[in-house]
């Protein structure tokens, strides 16, 4: 899966109440998943506010996702880095080998 998908895949389901890489997804405020209503402009008012705290909210865990990805492809790459190397050592030593069977051959 590329690196797109697996942040569309997140950020389809933000609410989900699990964290992944340390990253904990926002809550809703409570006035939009309680059943309070805005009967005066204070709480419409409060409610903005607690809107706009989650709007950052959502765009930091955005960026928390994005890190924790970047650096889980980052660990990837470096262990196919080394597994690839390994295999390239254990041909080097192969060859050797096939070679000149009574030939020294370092291990790999």
């Amino acid at each position: 899966m590329n690196y797109f998908a697996v942040v569309a895949l997140l950020t389809v389901f933000p609410t989900s109440a699990y964290a992944v890489g340390n990253c904990y997804p926002p809550i809703q405020p409570y006035c939009l998943t309680g059943i309070s209503t805005f009967d005066d402009q204070f709480s419409f008012d409060r409610c903005r506010r607690e809107m706009d705290t989650y709007r950052q909210e959502i765009v930091d865990h955005s960026q928390c996702l994005r890190d924790w990805i970047d650096s889980e492809v980052r660990d990837a790459q470096a262990q196919d880095n080394q597994a690839q190397e390994e295999y390239s050592n254990a041909i080097k030593y192969w060859n050797c080998k096939a070679k000149d069977p009574s030939d020294y051959c370092s291990r790999p």
